[in-house]
């Protein structure tokens, strides 16, 4: 009886540590991937990094860096919203060759990963994010 009593208290304790963290698994953290754009039959690579700094009832913020095919370094704010699993983030260059423009990505949130759509200025293409 004692050895039950002790078990289910553990396994309550357990529960009550683990499913916290388990629910944290959400898009705070560094996420990196590439942006792959096609402009005039040229295929265009921006290497994308992102911290999300904080996640609070849907708003996102945070810093990014994209970094094009010439190591060219852009770094901004990132401003955003979460419904779901879409997935909705402005990087606000403030620093480097785009300073003043901004950086979209529409995603969805597949588990490690934000997969979606990407655009700087009129290239539009393809992302893959992938949470470090």
């Amino acid at each position: 009886m004692l050895s039950r009593t002790i078990g289910g208290l553990m396994f309550r304790s357990l529960l009550i540590i683990v499913l916290p963290l388990a629910a944290c698994g959400g898009l705070a953290g560094e996420w990196e991937g590439e942006c792959q754009t096609m402009v005039a039959n040229t295929l265009y690579t921006y290497e994308v990094s992102i911290e999300i700094e904080d996640v609070k009832k849907g708003d996102i913020n945070g810093a990014g860096e994209v970094i094009d095919q010439d190591d060219a370094r852009s770094q901004g704010e990132i401003d955003g919203t979460k419904d779901g699993s879409d997935v909705t983030l402005t990087i606000e260059f403030d620093d480097g060759l785009n300073n003043g423009e901004t950086f979209e990505i529409e995603a969805e949130l597949d588990g490690r990963e934000l997969i979606g759509d990407c655009s700087l200025g009129s290239h539009v293409g393809d992302i893959e994010l992938e949470r470090q």
